[in-house]
């Protein structure tokens, strides 16, 4: 497990861990059980992560009002974004969960 929930906070280092991790063959099987930052990651991130032995993403989005999140929460989340990613999340088979407080 991954229990740093800053594991994407830089795309281009952990797109170079999860690469390194297929190309090693280390066989890991985990997830992110503190959740990941929906606005550092994409699609080729998730493939990469999935690929590199991911069973489940955790989002952690608090909140299903993007004015909550934006004006009370204060995360740099966006909504539209979050339902893209699930619905890419459900495409590939990966499984996933979301945060609500």
């Amino acid at each position: 497990m991954f229990e740093d929930d800053n594991i994407t906070v830089n795309p281009a280092h952990a797109k170079e861990l999860f690469s390194r991790m297929i190309q090693e063959r280390l066989g890991f099987v985990w997830d992110t059980p503190n959740g990941v930052g929906a606005w550092s990651i994409d699609e080729e991130m998730i493939d990469l992560m999935k690929e590199s032995g991911c069973i489940k993403l955790n989002f952690p989005i608090e909140s299903g009002s993007q004015q909550v999140i934006d004006k009370i929460i204060k995360k740099p989340v966006k909504l539209s974004k979050v339902r893209r990613l699930i619905e890419y999340c459900k495409k590939i088979k990966l499984n996933y969960s979301i945060f609500w407080s």
